[in-house]
């Protein structure tokens, strides 16, 4: 069940001010990763790479309280699960591995 979050008592209270002001507030995280194994054994199983990259992104992402805290209006409302989209361009890291 959401519920409201007072900004001042979190963890990020000085990027919250940050988000509130910014025309779009989102948080985006770069980071370049090595998903050799994590294709080669999706395609042994036959399972596609966006759901596995996405099944170890939420294992990740629990782990982590800022993912369930959104900003909505001018409030900031704590959900009871991670709140975060995934977007992964295929030429990324299709292009990158070798073919067997």
């Amino acid at each position: 069940m959401p519920k409201e979050v007072e900004p001042k008592d979190t963890s990020r209270a000085a990027a919250y001010e940050l988000w509130m002001k910014a025309p779009n507030p989102m948080v985006t995280f770069f980071k370049t990763l090595d998903v050799t194994n994590l294709i080669r054994a999706g395609r042994k199983r036959h399972l596609k790479f966006n759901m596995l990259m996405d099944y170890c992104i939420g294992r990740a992402a629990v782990t982590i309280k800022e993912f369930y805290i959104l900003p909505v209006g001018d409030k900031l409302i704590q959900y009871d699960t991670p709140v975060m989209t995934g977007i992964y361009p295929k030429s990324a890291w299709l292009s990158a591995l070798p073919r067997s």
